[in-house]
């Protein structure tokens, strides 16, 4: 074939269903198959990747298929389709991901037009988190720190090969993860331009459910060792001193070389570990800003001040006070870590300094319907609650509703006794998120009143596979419309509050009412109905009810509805409520007063949206991609969903 206009590099070993989503999505490009050239090489795989390759050549001349001994490292395979590229730009494709259709049409145009060497197009997940839709916006002249470019050194990007040729650059194969960063950011610290692109779905990480993506495997410490110098020695040579060249070594020192302190150092042979100090207290860690420093986390801001000037026995000493109970002492007020005379000498006080003090230990004791809202029960379990000389604020709930623009809201805990906490909430959510459903998630948090000490997801465990959910019915302040909050348990055993017009986890529906009697069709896996009962202004009356042999709870209203106090009004609670106690689901039911008969409430009809009437804003010069749109379902072909999901962005 003539002269590519891009070679895609791809390794692969022992996924052939995912290499041939893969490369369907090549042969579905907007680019014409006569400008892409696609280097697939095939590491000793024994699944049939090598028979499926051989069958795509005839229909497929711009494919090159190379095979090798198993090597069982990516580099390998990618520095051999780098040696075979012969087109203007290179692409390295993984064998498990896949383009949108007009991926490489876009991002050679870019790059060509803006003269780009590094074009880095938006990377979405597939059954995987991938956050750079948050922070990436399409940016032709990019600065490699500031606009994003340097929070991803994966390799899934477009490289003019001029300037590879230039570097000589290849990626290491003495390493099994980390590979990537090194050969990326020596690319971008080249690079005549960077160029951004945020405003289509370009790339797609899948999350392979055998859990066989390398990027996912523990790295050992000689492995981190390799990463962090090699980005150490990248950096120094393209960088003046200064807080510039600090913040370069801001992701290599926090997110690479940190998580190497703990398990990867305590698990490696001696030898190996004095020599991993050694070098990343010579050539690593003297370029660690010290604001950056003491803005991090508690436990890698104490692991990176022991490995900054301290010894492998104090490191590994370290590591076993963090992976006990550590102790606290209060000095002004304040609460620092006590690590023993040794350790307290080497770490400065100021680092010390509880910030951030952990998983807030806790247990789940109850959640229930009260009249006012949703009542939710823990048990404190953290050792700062034992700390002499510590003045704690209540515990707290804070709740935060999920999307772009989350609002929240702080309930402060009732003390039961025995670090039993309480939190009632209800009304105060409804003005805080008009536009519903809405979903809150909820943390507790410890402070101290300067800081917070503590934290962590608010559990609620399942006991079974169902969801297990509570609810009550208030009173929107905007219409009188009823209004649920649902209480339930996520797939992760956390606590999360659903807000909607209508319940989604606790829906019982009325199948017929008259004479005294409503007959309710119970949610889904609702469990055995333990009680019913009648939510008044007077109080709780318990309830006559009986499960028909049709499945549906006939429930008996009282003779007599109870007389309302004069003057008594709604506000944000219904007057009349009928609950059901179910063994996963709590549920309630809002009643009317209709000729002195109680009858259920219907729900108030949706009102029509308000037509906009201003132009629309102008486009930013530097804009940040769409929200997408969640749309398919299991079970669509793969070719139906991409067009679905992924389709231009207008």
């Amino acid at each position: 074939m003539s002269t590519p206009t891009v070679s895609l590099v791809t390794p692969t070993y022992n996924c052939q269903p995912l290499l041939q989503e893969c490369l369907e999505s090549v042969f579905n490009q907007t680019l014409p198959q006569s400008e892409i050239q696609i280097i697939v090489v095939d590491d000793g795989s024994t699944d049939g990747t090598w028979d499926y390759l051989q069958s795509l050549r005839a229909e497929h001349p711009n494919l090159v298929a190379l095979r090798q001994e198993n090597s069982g490292r990516p580099s390998v395979g990618r520095n051999r389709g780098l040696a075979a590229a012969t087109g203007e730009f290179i692409f390295f494709l993984d064998s498990d991901d896949w383009f949108s259709p007009e991926a490489l049409e876009r991002m050679v145009s870019a790059a060509r037009e803006h003269s780009s060497d590094v074009v880095v197009a938006l990377a979405v997940g597939d059954n995987r988190t991938v956050r750079q839709a948050s922070y990436l916006q399409t940016v032709y002249d990019a600065d490699v720190l500031n606009d994003g470019a340097w929070r991803t050194l994966s390799p899934w990007k477009l490289f003019r090969t001029s300037l590879i040729s230039r570097l000589g650059a290849t990626f290491p194969e003495d390493m099994v993860q980390g590979e990537d960063q090194v050969f990326v950011g020596q690319c971008y610290l080249a690079a005549g331009k960077v160029t951004t692109l945020a405003d289509y779905d370009y790339y797609h990480l899948r999350g392979r459910e055998d859990g066989g993506n390398v990027s996912k495997q523990p790295q050992s410490l000689r492995n981190k060792l390799l990463t962090t110098t090699r980005m150490a020695e990248i950096i120094t040579a393209h960088t003046k001193p200064g807080r510039r060249r600090q913040q370069f070594f801001h992701r290599v020192i926090f997110r690479t070389l940190a998580p190497g302190l703990g398990r990867p150092f305590m698990t490696a042979p001696s030898g190996e570990q004095e020599e991993f100090l050694r070098r990343i207290q010579q050539e690593v860690l003297p370029h660690m800003g010290a604001e950056d420093l003491a803005a991090v986390a508690d436990k890698p801001r104490l692991r990176l001040a022991v490995a900054r000037k301290g010894t492998v026995a104090q490191l590994a000493e370290l590591n076993r006070q963090l992976a006990d109970d550590l102790a606290y002492t209060v000095d002004d007020g304040q609460v620092h870590f006590d690590l023993g005379p040794d350790l307290n000498a080497l770490v400065p006080a100021e680092l010390r300094l509880v910030r951030t003090g952990g998983k807030l230990q806790h247990s789940f004791e109850s959640l229930a319907g009260t009249a006012a809202g949703l009542a939710v029960t823990y048990r404190l379990e953290s050792p700062l609650a034992e700390v002499p000389g510590l003045a704690l604020h209540p515990l707290t709930l804070e709740l935060t509703t999920r999307g772009p623009s989350p609002a929240a809201v702080s309930v402060a805990g009732s003390p039961l006794g025995g670090n039993r906490w309480q939190f009632c909430f209800g009304p105060e959510l409804l003005p805080q998120a008009p536009a519903v459903p809405t979903v809150w998630d909820a943390r507790l948090v410890l402070a101290d009143g300067a800081r917070e000490l503590a934290s962590a997801r608010a559990s609620y465990p399942r006991t079974g596979d169902p969801v297990e959910a509570r609810a009550v019915v208030l009173l929107s302040p905007e219409d009188g419309a009823a209004m649920y909050l649902e209480g339930y348990t996520t797939a992760h055993g956390s606590f999360s509050v659903r807000q909607g017009p209508k319940p989604r986890f606790t829906a019982a529906k009325v199948a017929g009412h008259g004479e005294g009697v409503i007959n309710l069709t119970l949610p889904k896996n609702s469990g055995a109905v333990r009680g019913a009962a009648l939510l008044t202004p007077e109080g709780r009356l318990p309830l006559e009810h009986t499960l028909r042999p049709d499945g549906q709870l006939e429930v008996r209203l009282p003779a007599a509805v109870p007389a309302v106090p004069a003057g008594t009004a709604a506000g944000t609670v219904p007057l009349f409520v009928l609950e059901l106690d179910c063994e996963r689901t709590g549920c309630q039911l809002p009643l009317r007063l209709k000729a002195g008969t109680l009858v259920p409430l219907k729900p108030a009809a949706k009102k029509p949206a308000a037509a906009a009437t201003e132009a629309p804003a102008p486009q930013p010069e530097r804009h940040g991609r769409p929200s997408p749109k969640r749309i398919g379902l299991a079970g669509l072909l793969v070719r139906l969903r991409r067009l679905k999901r992924h389709a231009l962005r207008r």
